[in-house]
């Protein structure tokens, strides 16, 4: 049985994790992107769709997207998804053809029989004024080269994409690069004009001097795409085969919107807590979810974002620059509860609301649009801080 086909026998854990943060973010975000539609459609394309069910009965993302799909039309105001699953296999196309006959017959799946690079110029032409967000999870890095998506993200509707990244072929690839001799020319070519087209450029050859590792692949993919793709904001999390073991592969998100950011980052956190909860009881407050180190490392954090760049903020500007921070660790929500902290806070370090006056309570009442500014001079009577918020 090859690779391919021994994938699709059952659904193992890392899969599960990529589906529930796909559901995760998409049903929030469908509200989101349609709120700039003209009218209220948005387009999602699964680039690599498979067969849409596994052996053993477990839903592909096809399947996942598709039941997203219609409950966003169920939404008070409903929100028209329009699903375009690529699949290039003939044999597998016509699995994944049974596997979505409802939603086929529903009007709200469509599939096509081409490659990502086919596919695309089709499905741009039928979608040129609806958001647009593309989920693309090839079998291997080869399989999606960055030319093979550029005219997706230069698109100017509202577009995102969601890449698996699977980084660990990445570094098997670099190093069997590094290794290869002049005597194997062809072998050590063939290396690197696929690495080229993954990355879209030489830039991955810096990776050769160091001792490339998954998060310094990853790290060298966002920069090219930040480099290929200016407009866009790109944050990466790993997903791990289990917890606490080795990383299996790593999602790359890019958006051009900061709401999409954020809703990816609680995305991440959400998908987080739930790969724990059968083992760990159900957190009560945010020392129990993330234990006192970490919280107060998230508040140093915060600290050192006012101390690198000592100016006024907007209170949704920090917020942001916090979970750039710590993408993926924290809910967006915690990121704010913990700049209300350092407001709270008697002495420094601190952060002071500019032009405000505190309530009857003592407490500032802020929104997004409120100026802050870091104070590090005055010095509280212990000459350190504690989480004063009440958890």
């Amino acid at each position: 049985m090859s690779s391919s086909n021994q994938f699709w026998v059952t659904q193992e854990d890392w899969s599960k994790r990529k589906h529930l943060i796909l559901r995760y973010y998409l049903k929030p975000a469908a509200a989101k992107l349609a709120s700039v539609s003209p009218n209220r459609g948005i387009i999602i394309i699964d680039g690599f769709a498979g067969r849409g069910r596994y052996e053993d009965g477990s839903p592909g993302s096809p399947i996942h997207v598709a039941e997203v799909a219609r409950d966003c039309y169920k939404f008070v105001d409903p929100v028209f998804v329009s699903v375009r699953n690529i699949e290039a296999n003939k044999q597998t196309f016509r699995e994944l053809e049974n596997a979505t006959e409802f939603w086929r017959s529903e009007g709200i799946v469509r599939n096509i029989n081409k490659t990502l690079r086919e596919a695309l110029p089709e499905i741009l032409s039928e979608s040129i004024h609806e958001p647009l967000f593309a989920f693309l999870d090839p079998f291997a890095p080869s399989q999606l080269p960055v030319n093979d998506f550029t005219q997706l993200l230069r698109r100017k509707p509202p577009t995102e994409a969601l890449i698996v990244l699977h980084t660990p072929a990445i570094v098997r690839m670099v190093r069997q690069y590094a290794k290869s001799t002049d005597i194997d020319v062809s072998q050590r070519l063939a290396y690197a004009s696929t690495l080229s087209q993954v990355f879209g450029s030489v830039g991955w050859r810096a990776l050769e001097q160091s001792s490339c590792q998954a998060d310094d692949v990853v790290t060298c993919y966002e920069n090219e795409l930040k480099d290929l793709f200016p407009a866009y904001y790109v944050y990466s999390h790993a997903i791990r085969a289990r917890v606490n073991s080795s990383t299996k592969y790593h999602i790359v998100f890019l958006t051009k919107n900061l709401h999409g950011v954020s809703l990816m980052n609680d995305a991440f956190v959400k998908e987080n807590q739930a790969l724990t909860e059968d083992t760990t009881p159900s957190p009560q407050t945010m020392l129990d979810l993330y234990g006192a180190e970490m919280w107060e490392s998230l508040c140093t954090d915060i600290l050192d974002i006012g101390r690198s760049k000592p100016v006024s903020w907007r209170r949704q500007e920090l917020v942001f620059a916090s979970i750039a921070k710590r993408f993926g660790e924290f809910r967006a929500a915690d990121h704010l509860k913990a700049i209300k902290e350092l407001m709270d806070r008697a002495g420094a370090p601190r952060i002071v609301p500019v032009g405000l006056k505190t309530s009857r309570s003592g407490s500032w009442r802020t929104n997004d649009d409120t100026n802050l500014m870091f104070d590090f001079e005055t010095a509280t009577s212990s000459g350190s801080w504690q989480t004063s918020l009440d958890l």
